[in-house]
């Protein structure tokens, strides 16, 4: 049996889940069989096609309160949002099938109310959640495990859920991090454990004392990372930056309108800033003491 929370969801069932932090949630039934699948010739829901930097390609495929994603390289996922269960695919490597478990499945089950996932990093300073956004490559799970060396708390390294109904928090998401060959030999992180190693990416989990538990966590800022000469942080407006916060947001709801309100409400309510800085592994401690010292602000 497993214990825990991720994202907010407390999975059951006979499955060994390890991404999960101490906590309760909303219950998810997790368990794993055979699932038919999707060949009436319909198209997806929503479809993933790979691109540079991201080699993945994904479709779901939605009827009512029934869904079925089908992921490259890993197979078919049942979600029944009525019963909220999920049905992974057996016979598959289970860091892999974990990984994506705690994807789309996930914002399916949650359903996106008052809230928006982000295509982003979060760490924990002191008890506040710094949420990094940046398109792919750009540096942000290497700036989000330089601050787990640093001693805080990695949030999440990837997806981002950011509650928009009062003061924004972050969802805690799966305690791992993937690291690219050169991140992995320079940060040499401690407090982790390697959960497989990939040519192109090394999978690490944190342990159990690094972890904290699974309650949201209150938003001091939201950080937009940008490369170039030198360091800089500069506070920048919610209308200046709304439209690269919604390139970075999904979500699988009809009313997209919805969507936008809620980032706009976010926007709103958080500081926002734009950090310049070099890509250098050297760089990254005087990163981190640059944000760091948002939160001791908020």
């Amino acid at each position: 049996m497993v214990d825990g929370v991720c994202f907010g969801l407390a999975p059951s069932g006979p499955l060994d889940l390890r991404f999960l932090r101490p906590g309760d949630g909303t219950p998810v039934a997790v368990s794993e069989g055979v699932i038919d699948p999707v060949t009436d010739g319909r198209p997806p829901t929503a479809e993933w096609r790979p691109r540079p930097g991201n080699p993945h390609h994904a479709r779901l495929y939605r009827d009512g309160s029934d869904a079925r994603l089908w992921v490259d390289g890993v197979g078919w996922f049942a979600v029944d949002l009525a019963a909220s269960a999920v049905v992974v695919p057996q016979h598959v490597e289970p860091v892999r099938r974990e990984q994506r478990l705690w994807g789309v499945p996930v914002l399916l089950l949650r359903g996106g109310t008052g809230e928006v996932p982000l295509h982003a990093a979060a760490v924990d300073v002191d008890g506040q959640a710094l949420v990094i956004v940046a398109p792919g490559r750009a540096g942000k799970t290497t700036l989000a495990a330089a601050f787990h060396a640093a001693g805080h708390r990695l949030l999440t390294e990837d997806l981002a859920l950011v509650t928009s109904d009062g003061h924004p928090h972050v969802v805690p998401g799966p305690p791992t991090l993937r690291l690219r060959p050169d991140a992995d030999a320079r940060l040499s992180l401690q407090d982790v454990s390697v959960l497989r190693r990939d040519p192109d990416r090394t999978y690490l989990l944190l342990d159990e004392h690094r972890r904290g538990d699974g309650a949201p966590v209150p938003v001091a800022g939201i950080v937009f990372l940008h490369g170039g000469e030198g360091r800089s942080l500069t506070r920048v407006g919610a209308t200046e930056r709304l439209p690269e916060l919604w390139s970075t947001s999904f979500s699988f709801e009809q009313d997209r309108a919805a969507l936008f309100h809620r980032l706009a409400s976010i926007a709103q309510s958080v500081p926002l800033w734009d950090l310049r800085r070099e890509r250098t592994f050297e760089s990254l401690p005087e990163v981190v003491g640059m944000l760091e010292g948002l939160c001791a602000r908020a």
